[in-house]
């Protein structure tokens, strides 16, 4: 996102400014979200562009948090996507057979469960499948490359990395895939995924092979996971205390962005189908930002809490 806001012609913006791209790395996006909410220059606006690390340290209330989503103003969302998928060996056809996979102990390259590894994760435990966590691994291109050479069994990537990685392995029989972590509609419903809408997203197959419904705390926190690491992956935010005309002006100025083909040419490139959103549907995306947080927090605690056994055992 950031790359496609420093490319926009400034004539789409209120008085032609320049914009200057200032990268604050460490802390997983935390120092850089730290900055922006408590840095004021009178003579600038800035913008903040924010990524799912930002929205989980949020999430689990990470101490070297110091910034708040209710004094942030939306004005540009994008969602991301990603499909989880398995060896061959272990399911050789569709996904309806996934209850197969019980009872079958599988290896999954796992890198924190406070990243999106925790969507994947709870998705398969709340499968009833085994998993063996490989810890501490370095990242999703790592765990692509165990995928690879037949070191994990199961493993989820983004959908521009499945389909450029996994998608002609799953072509030549090799792997399986099982399900999307979808995307939201208007109305922040779960859908399939705009990138793969012949696959299931999770709570879709799930109904369809337990028979089972996903209104209880286990899958409102998924969604809740699933939002802060996919649907609302990346946005663009604006301080609320900036006078409202400019904010005014910001929101019209990204739906003319949205619509101008040079970006959708470039944002097609970039991440495929998945919608840019402004306005009324950016704010209601940043709103689902921290929604049942303490809920689903607390659900989260007694189920890492049990995971720990498992990711820690005792010697």
């Amino acid at each position: 996102m950031v790359g496609f806001i420093c490319a926009v012609p400034s004539e789409f913006l209120p008085g032609n400014p320049v914009l200057n791209l200032e990268n604050i790395r460490g802390n997983a996006s935390i120092d850089g979200a730290n900055y922006f909410s408590k840095k004021n220059k009178e003579d600038t606006i800035q913008f903040l562009t924010t990524s799912a690390s930002t929205h989980l340290n949020y999430f689990f209330d990470d101490n070297r948090v110091k910034y708040s989503y209710n004094r942030w103003q939306a004005i540009l969302a994008s969602s991301s996507g990603g499909i989880v998928y398995v060896k061959t060996g272990f399911l050789t056809e569709s996904p309806k057979q996934i209850l197969n996979l019980r009872g079958k102990p599988l290896r999954f390259a796992l890198q924190s469960l406070k990243s999106p590894d925790i969507v994947a994760f709870l998705s398969i435990f709340l499968f009833d499948i085994t998993l063996r966590p490989i810890l501490n691994t370095r990242g999703r291109s790592a765990a692509l490359a165990a995928f690879r050479n037949n070191e994990v069994d199961i493993d989820y990537q983004s959908t521009e990395k499945y389909t450029k990685h996994i998608l002609p392995l799953a072509e030549s029989g090799q792997a399986v895939a099982l399900f999307s972590f979808g995307s939201l509609d208007e109305r922040g419903h779960v859908i399939r995924d705009p990138q793969y809408p012949g696959l299931p997203h999770f709570l879709e197959l799930y109904q369809q092979v337990t028979g089972k419904k996903t209104n209880t705390a286990a899958f409102k926190t998924w969604t809740s996971l699933c939002i802060h690491s996919f649907a609302a992956q990346k946005m663009l935010f604006v301080k609320k205390n900036i006078a409202k005309k400019y904010l005014n002006a910001f929101d019209k100025a990204f739906v003319q962005i949205i619509g101008d083909s040079n970006f959708q040419y470039e944002k097609n490139l970039s991440i495929g189908a998945y919608p840019q959103h402004s306005g009324k549907q950016a704010k209601f995306l940043a709103d689902m930002i921290g929604k049942n947080k303490k809920a689903s927090r607390r659900w989260l605690k007694r189920w890492l809490g049990l995971q720990s056994l498992l990711l820690y055992p005792k010697p």
